[in-house]
């Protein structure tokens, strides 16, 4: 049985070749997916390029909603 590792603590710059490298470079084999928006379908497929190259692994991607908010707005899903 394989396990992979990640955690907090390694920010996404933009640049998604020095992400990878720095989950590496940390010990990392895994990752958390970083606040993209969806509509951004370049820069996700050169994250998902970079973790292939890299062998890191997306672990977790966030999605977000406030049930309680009296705002319409803040109560509608925010997917990162």
């Amino acid at each position: 049985m394989t396990f992979r590792l990640g955690g907090y603590g390694i920010d996404y710059n933009g640049d998604p070749e020095a992400y990878a490298r720095e989950h590496v470079e940390f010990g990392y084999n895994a990752a958390y997916m970083p606040n993209i928006k969806l509509e951004s379908r370049e820069e996700i497929a050169a994250l998902v390029k970079a973790f292939a190259t890299a062998d890191v692994v997306v672990a977790e991607g966030g999605a977000w909603k406030n049930l309680v908010a009296h705002d319409e707005a803040t109560r509608t899903p925010y997917i990162s």
